[in-house]
């Protein structure tokens, strides 16, 4: 007879399995796979016009299930944000220098990834709970899967710019240390990180108490 302890043993790895990052992009491949060349700026440098250094103490957020434990994680010392330039989906220019003096939420995530899926309605709804905050999107999809993106955005409204981030080892994922999304940063108006990994309905009263600080 199965006893108490086994029972509870494989309730709580079913719930892991079910509550862990995103983990299948389609097929047998893992989305841990598709990010396995994203590593953090090494020594604090990084490259192009405009760049700033993320600090390499900027860790990722772990792909497992201690990550959806760890969230709207501040930083003992705020660090530069890597300051990136991009075109969204109809080819219009994005520079995070030109949203300097205002805070910015960035939110990295893709199509083929359901958690992200699960986190983009709150995210859609940080321009109406925070007027003054601007709000990027990193979609880490195929430079091919631009409709995809389009029509997710609009099912999710989301009205904020996205660039889609293919070459994700050299370009911003890169740069921020992403390993595992979804994954955000909150960016103070003098352009320093100082909130990670914001998701679910607690990310607003953690985003406005870092505003107010």
């Amino acid at each position: 007879m199965i006893n108490r302890l086994t029972v509870f043993l494989l309730v709580f790895v079913l719930f892991a399995l079910s509550t862990a990052s995103c983990l299948n992009e389609s097929g047998n491949e893992s989305s841990d796979a598709r990010l396995t060349d994203i590593k953090p700026v090494q020594d604090g440098k990084t490259e192009g016009k405009g760049s700033a250094p993320v600090e390499r103490h900027l860790d990722a957020l772990p792909s497992s299930f201690g990550a959806y434990r760890n969230i709207n994680i501040k930083l003992g010392t705020p660090v530069n944000a890597y300051d990136f330039e991009s075109a969204d989906l109809d080819g219009k220019p994005v520079n995070l220098l030109d949203y300097r003096g205002s805070w910015v939420y960035i939110d990295f995530w893709a199509t083929w990834c359901p958690p992200c899926m699960v986190e983009l309605p709150h995210v859609a709804k940080l321009s109406s709970e925070f007027p003054d905050l601007k709000v990027i999107g990193i979609s880490l999809d195929g430079s091919g899967d631009v409709k995809k993106v389009k029509d997710v955005a609009k099912d999710k409204g989301l009205k904020f710019p996205l660039v889609i981030d293919e070459a994700q080892a050299t370009s911003i994922a890169g740069n921020y240390g992403v390993s595992s999304i979804p994954f955000s940063v909150l960016i103070n108006p003098e352009g320093k990180i100082v909130m990670k990994a914001m998701r679910g309905e607690g990310m607003f009263g953690a985003i406005r108490k870092a505003m107010a600080e």
